[in-house]
């Protein structure tokens, strides 16, 4: 087979199911030959040169399943013969965004530090288009508050770059302890809650979004987390990168 423009593999999800991720990645291979590129659309956990691999998602440390191998197997084999890889994935306000009307598409990369995201000397538009469609609006940065809200991702995403949520956690507290002896407020994931108790004493606590009876209630969940982090000042977090 010659070599296609593009690749994509709709075996770097788990399940090939019906979905709106699949109809995502079936979306993009329109697109593509719309424009006069050759497409291969892959469902086996096989790998296929091209100058474009797109994958739904990222690669993490931890590789259990033939999908995030093979993740990993496309990223390590287009960086190599000096193609690219674009990845797919969820926009960072799917609470205010269920139905994905919005998603992040990046080149070689997910990190906003070290990937392509073509919004070089960008403006706001984009961004005023997004937060009128979705209904989400930037606050100012408090200056006064009654705790600071540490925000922590979960254990063997892609988003730590392999650093365990707890280190990174009692490492923030420690330079925060340096400025500021105000209280600590931890949120763990919620999507996978990691038990941080051990990290807790008069002067820190744990979110009580964190129960998992309010995980039942999705909205109740968002509006908590929302009422929760409005009141913080400042946050130390870490959503898409650690440091």
């Amino acid at each position: 087979m010659k070599t296609p423009d593009v690749v994509v593999y709709l075996s770097s999800l788990q399940k090939q199911n019906p979905s709106r991720k699949i109809d995502t990645l079936i979306a993009f291979a329109d697109g593509a030959r719309s424009q006069g590129a050759t497409v291969h659309i892959e469902t086996q956990d096989i790998y296929t040169p091209s100058k474009l691999a797109v994958i739904l998602g990222w690669a993490s440390p931890e590789q259990h399943t033939p999908n995030i191998k093979l993740r990993a197997h496309i990223i390590q084999q287009q960086k190599q013969s000096g193609n690219h890889v674009m990845a797919i994935d969820a926009n960072c306000f799917k609470f205010a965004d269920p139905a994905s009307q919005y998603l992040r598409y990046s080149i070689n990369g997910v990190f906003y530090d070290t990937s392509e995201y073509v919004n070089k000397n960008s403006d706001s538009s984009r961004w005023d288009q997004l937060s009128q469609n979705i209904n989400v609006n930037l606050a100012d940065w408090r200056i006064k508050g009654n705790y600071i809200l540490l925000l922590m991702q979960r254990d063997g995403g892609w988003s730590m770059k392999g650093v365990n949520p707890l280190a990174w956690a009692h490492e923030k507290i420690r330079a925060i302890r340096e400025h500021s002896d105000m209280h600590i407020v931890l949120r763990p994931h919620p999507g996978k809650i990691t038990d941080v108790s051990a990290l807790t004493n008069s002067n820190v606590s744990i979110s009580n979004t964190t129960a998992r009876s309010l995980l039942k209630d999705k909205n109740m969940l968002l509006v908590r987390l929302c009422s929760t982090v409005a009141v913080a000042w400042p946050q130390y977090c870490t959503e898409f990168r650690y440091g």
